[in-house]
This record gives C-alpha cells, structure tokens and sequence, in this order.
C-alpha cells in the first residue's frame, strides 16, 4: 500500500513564513521587556522565565481535548460544533461531559416532544430538563460542574436544534 498527497509550494510557503513570523515576533515582545536581552553573556538570564511564559500562547488546532501545561491559572475554551437535527452527536457530547445515559434519553424526550408541539427555540420541556440538569449539578449529585450544566449543555442544544449562538 501506499499514500501521498502533493503539498503546493505556496502552502510551504506559508507554513515557513508562519514560523518564521512568530519567532520574529516572539523575539521582538523580549527585546521590548529587555532592550540589552540579545548582548547578555550564556550565563546570565535576560528575562525571567515567568515572565517568558506569559509571552508564549499556543493555538491547537483540530480535535483535542483540554490542554493545560505548566500552569495552576488555566483559562480553557473549547468549541464543540453539532449540526442541526445531529441528535447522536448531541447525546455523544452529553456523554462526553458526564451526563448520565438516562438524562440524556429525557433529554431526546423532551426534545421531540417540543417539536411535536411546534414550539421554537428551546421548547418548554427541554428548558424545564436544564433546570432538573442545573438542580442536580448544583447538589452535586453528578459530577458536571455548575458552570458546564448552566453555559454548555443550553448551547449545545442550541446548536442541535439550528439557532444562532
């Protein structure tokens, strides 16, 4: 067996031009912080390494999950896209933050039984199903946090059911 795919050359390009930016750039907020930063002798350190640290941000792209590296203050945002009516996708990302097969199943309920009543938006069962969800994840009955049950699972389906974010 075998695979290749062809890389245009203007996609390298870019790739060495991205690089090559970010050192620049990375180089240049070091020289801001200490003018004399590049003239230091191989012994001596020209900028605190704490401070360096909160020059460095990194961007990963793709499917990943949570990334924390070196630090005890994480701030950590992830994008979870589902597409309108994908109720698996749904169900697997409900899953996926701890929810219980069973509150997911009252979940999929209460979800057809809006669009049989013909409600828009988040009908008037799947919003009393967050306000059962918010109730146990405020007693600690599960193990999702307060702030996922209150911000992430509305949004989610929200983005099931095709209304803008």
């Amino acid at each position: 067996m075998a695979a290749w795919r062809i890389v245009p050359r203007g996609a390298i390009v870019r790739l060495v031009d991205t690089v090559r930016n970010k050192v620049l750039n990375f180089a240049l907020e070091i020289e801001e912080l200490n003018p004399a930063a590049g003239d230091v002798q191989p012994s001596e350190v020209p900028v605190s390494p704490s401070i360096v640290h909160h020059l460095v941000q990194t961007n990963i792209y793709g499917t990943v999950g949570n990334v924390a590296a070196g630090s005890s203050n994480v701030a950590q945002n992830s994008v979870v896209q589902i597409a309108a009516g994908d109720l698996p996708a749904l169900k697997r990302e409900m899953q996926k933050l701890g929810l219980p097969n069973e509150e997911i199943e009252h979940l999929e309920v209460a979800l057809l039984e809006d669009a049989k009543a013909g409600e828009k938006g988040i009908g008037s069962r799947a919003k009393s199903w967050l306000g059962n969800v918010l109730g146990k994840a405020v007693s600690g009955a599960w193990k999702i946090s307060l702030d996922t049950a209150g911000t992430v699972l509305p949004k989610l389906i929200a983005q099931h059911l095709g209304l803008p974010m």
